[in-house]
């Protein structure tokens, strides 16, 4: 990874390089998913595999860019309860780093995705990674437009994303 700046906790949440052996806890995401549209995601994806292709998907961006998801654990029992992270990503041929969030679903409203979500942003300010940060979220996606909101990010112009219509929202560092 590129920073010892994402690697640091937040109150209530240790952030960590994803392994092959968080597969299992990932499953539950995959399983029943609400909105996959939010994520650009098929329908029909087997819990399984689309845990398997989400972890290697990280594991293959920290070997390209030194940035991507990273295991959201919490503290007080070392359960894994989501996954946030930088990414590097292209919008309308630009490339920009994107705070993204995803929490299994038994684990959400408890604020990890805002708490997750402020830590990256703090930490793309403290190692000067950019001038900005965005966050891609779909336009009917309303509980992550919040947590962007929470974050001092200002919903821009509509677009569309991975065949999907998304806000992107922006922060100045």
């Amino acid at each position: 990874m590129e920073s010892d700046y994402f690697y640091q906790d937040s109150e209530r949440l240790i952030y960590r390089p994803l392994t092959v052996n968080d597969v299992p806890a990932w499953i539950p995401f995959f399983t029943n998913l609400e909105n996959p549209e939010f994520l650009g995601l098929p329908t029909d994806l087997d819990p399984q595999e689309g845990a398997e292709n989400w972890v290697n998907r990280q594991l293959v961006r920290y070997k390209e860019t030194g940035l991507g998801g990273l295991a959201i654990v919490r503290k007080s029992d070392g359960k894994l309860v989501g996954i946030s992270g930088i990414i590097l990503r292209e919008i309308e041929g630009e490339i920009h780093y994107e705070i993204a969030y995803s929490v299994l679903p038994d684990e959400r409203n408890n604020g990890y995705a805002r708490e997750a979500a402020r830590h990256f942003h703090q930490s793309g300010l403290d190692s000067k990674l950019s001038d900005h940060l965005i966050s891609i979220i779909h336009i009917d996606n309303v509980p992550s437009q919040k947590v962007a909101e929470s974050n001092n990010m200002i919903k821009g112009d509509q677009t569309v994303y991975k065949d999907e219509p998304v806000y992107v929202f922006r922060t100045k560092c």
